[in-house]
């Protein structure tokens, strides 16, 4: 059996309560009978992203849910009237993907659990847990003999189990990507693919910061230093700063009452199709990234291989690599006819420099096909855009389809459904990839998996943020019903959710959010430059800051409020959570900032996210003193590279080490910052930061930046540990 929080121990009680629910066409059942949220005292929210959520038996008798929040799966029975309810399995903890194996035998991937739960659908019971390495997001069945392959997202691997032989220890397969997660298999059973969640846009750092990289010099003595390139005079501007973004000059205008900017000046290039690394000025950077122009940062040759998509061969598991497909990539289908690969996900514009200029539209929401060795393809999910401007007309903003979590072809691979979470919609397209209708169907809040019933010509949803299953007549494209499930997610959260994900109210033209960045109250993996060169100096708790910010890394929103360690944001220029209600306008094309109590709203929402557990760190009680292996998992630290892992008395003892350490700033205990900040502060060797860094940051995300290194080209990330991504 998996096991049980006292989360889970709460509600378990309340699934007996559901009863029988019955869906008839146009009925919406808000709540089952007797069900009602429960306090976030007894709930504990990690904002687990769905993956595969929703299947349908193979015969088609059953349609299988999980509930993510109640650490269950939902059993419905397909009738012709509607979905009958028939069972409320516990299972792991978050569970975020169901696959049925057969008839009677599903299972269900619990990503904070790290397991999978095998559930007998007879039975109505978890008959069998596997465990899997960290953060199992899918799994699929493929291959002669059919064996399961497990998707692993922090661990960055695959996992086959033998089916025939499920005690035996499972082949471990490692990726070189980030977070895989999405899976799909062949028609012929012989491929798996697996997209990686956060797999980049070929866009990465180059220094332009005078700090000292690591934030602090070791006690033994000796400091890492990383060259500024921005100023090498082998760059494309002779090593003058600022660096412009209109030719000579800078759009908008620099605003001649404001002081020089801060001496930093770290920039994203992007990688082209011909190879080169390019500014969004036109400045060809190549020489200072992958060529040999004396004193720069790199290694010669280095290079960011941009892996989307791993193809691994069913049989012989031998592995290849699909690149150029998009930064976040979120499901997954293979057409039924031609076997072309469908990824749905968006891509971000992090090399346009400065927020006037990202301003409704630093994204894109899109469709990547691809089949064999040819070049992938790529549509625009939202072409009614115009991209020149940063708002829409209402209408439109409707029209727009924003955060895709699912995909599903039809039999006859003539259409395909895509579900919106953030925009709380279903759109179709072709085999071209474009839209087939022009309008999308309006379905409850937050779908995510969708499955096709053509027997029936109904097609099932999965609403994640009100706990509900819409029907999609397939023959008119229109939602007929909604069937309500038992949630017990806390009132706070479902409030506050909206603020984080609404595409259509949170952005000027329908398809971009908050949770574009903070992709699932975390991040984008990416560094954006979101100074304004026409903007007036700002003035906070007494300090003063320059509109031209700098480059700046997305942080995690997960239990950012009520910190009690300063102010917020990288420079600490926000006093607090509700100072960024302007970044509705701003950022994201609102026509206002979000009110008051909407920001009160999304500040009790984040409050209520938790951090899944650091796999890296082992238990133990706070006052014993332990030697670093006892307290740390460092053999578990995948690819190469400086870190601490790399140091054999690092780790803990490192961390509490006398006179210059990281717990001077972060605390011991949690991770957690827990000074105003360090500032211009160069004494007991604490290093001068960049451009009025005052913030203390998180460490407890930091062991998932590991990727970004300047010695070697098995990159997986572009940005790295600091501020900047340096």
């Amino acid at each position: 059996m998996s096991r049980i929080t006292s989360r889970h121990k709460v509600l378990l009680s309340c699934t007996t309560m559901l009863g029988v629910l019955v869906l008839s066409a146009f009925d919406v059942l808000e709540e089952p009978p007797g069900a009602a949220p429960v306090p976030t005292s007894t709930f504990v929210n990690f904002e687990s992203a769905h993956v595969h959520p929703l299947e349908r038996t193979p015969d088609g008798s059953k349609l299988l849910a999980v509930n993510t929040a109640n650490n269950s799966l939902e059993v419905f029975t397909i009738t012709t009237e509607g979905l009958l309810h028939a069972a409320s399995i516990p299972v792991g903890l978050d569970p975020v993907t169901v696959r049925a194996r057969t008839n009677n035998e599903v299972w269900v991937v619990n990503t904070v659990s790290d397991e999978i739960s095998i559930v007998d659908l007879t039975l109505k019971a978890t008959v069998r847990s596997l465990a899997t390495e960290n953060e199992p997001a899918d799994v699929v069945f493929a291959g002669s003999p059919v064996k399961a392959f497990v998707s692993c997202a922090e661990r960055e691997s695959i996992q086959v189990f033998d089916l025939s032989n499920l005690s035996a220890s499972p082949t471990e397969v490692l990726l070189k990507g980030e977070q895989p997660r999405a899976m799909a298999v062949s028609p012929d059973g012989s491929t798996v693919y697996t997209a990686f969640f956060e797999s980049g846009n070929r866009t990465t750092v180059l220094n332009g910061s005078t700090f000292i990289a690591g934030g602090f010099c070791s006690p033994q003595g000796g400091c890492t230093s990383v060259a500024n390139d921005v100023m090498n005079p082998a760059g494309p501007y002779g090593g003058a700063v600022p660096v412009p973004n209109a030719g000579t000059g800078f759009l908008p205008a620099m605003n001649p009452s404001n002081p020089a900017m801060p001496a930093t000046h770290s920039l994203v290039v992007r990688k082209n199709d011909a190879g080169q690394w390019m500014d969004d000025n036109g400045g060809n950077w190549t020489s200072m990234v992958s060529g040999s122009a004396p004193g720069k940062a790199r290694i010669s040759g280095w290079d960011m291989p941009d892996r989307d998509v791993a193809i691994l061969n069913a049989n012989n598991l031998d592995l290849s690599y699909k690149s150029t497909l998009g930064n976040i990539l979120m499901a997954m289908s293979v057409h039924p006819g031609s076997g072309q690969v469908y990824v749905v996900g968006t891509d971000a514009t992090n090399e346009v420099r400065f927020e006037p200029n990202l301003k409704g539209r630093f994204l894109r929401v899109n469709v990547s096909r691809f089949a064999g060795a040819g070049a992938p393809v790529i549509n625009d999910l939202n072409t009614h855009i115009d991209y020149n401007t940063h708002t829409s007309p209402p209408a439109d903003r409707q029209r727009s389809i924003g955060d895709p979590r699912g995909i599903a072809w039809k039999a006859d691979g003539s259409k395909a459904y895509i579900t919106g979470m953030g925009s709380n919609n279903v759109i179709t397209i072709g085999t071209n990839g474009d839209r087939t209708a022009p309008d999308p169907i309006e379905v409850g809040e937050g779908p995510t998996g969708i499955v096709l019933d053509e027997s029936r010509s109904r097609a099932y949803v999965l609403n994640k943020f009100d706990g509900s299953i819409s029907t999609i007549d397939m023959g008119t494209d229109m939602e007929v019903g909604r069937t309500a499930f038992f949630d017990p997610t806390p009132e706070v959260i479902r409030k506050g959710r909206k603020h984080l994900y609404d595409t259509h109210t949170g952005s000027g033209h329908g398809h971009i959010s908050c949770g574009s960045c903070h992709v699932d109250a975390r991040w984008d993996r990416l560094a954006w430059d979101l100074g304004n060169p026409a903007g007036a100096m700002d003035t906070v708790n007494g300090r003063v800051f320059h509109p031209m910010k700098g480059l700046k890394t997305t942080q995690f929103l997960i239990d950012i409020i009520g910190r009690g360690n300063g102010n917020l944001h990288w420079r600490g220029d926000r006093d607090s959570f509700h100072d960024f209600a302007g970044a509705f306008v701003d950022l994201q094309g609102t026509d206002a900032p979000l009110d008051a109590q909407g920001m009160q709203e999304f500040s009790d929402f984040l409050a209520a996210c938790w951090y899944v557990p650091n796999p890296y760190r082992t238990y133990r009680p706070e006052t014993t003193v332990a030697a670093s292996t006892e307290r740390m998992n460092p053999n578990r630290v995948r690819f190469t590279g400086t870190s601490f892992q790399t140091i054999p008395t690092a780790g803990v003892r490192l961390f509490v080490a006398v006179n210059v350490n990281c717990s001077h700033c972060h605390q011991t205990g949690t991770g957690r910052g827990h000074l105003a900040g360090v500032g211009s502060n160069t004494s007991a060797g604490i290093v001068q930061m960049t451009n009025n860094v005052d913030m203390v940051p998180d460490l407890r995300s930091v062991y998932r930046k590991n990727g970004f290194f300047l010695n070697t080209m098995e990159c997986t990330s572009g940005f790295g540990m600091m501020s900047d991504g340096v």
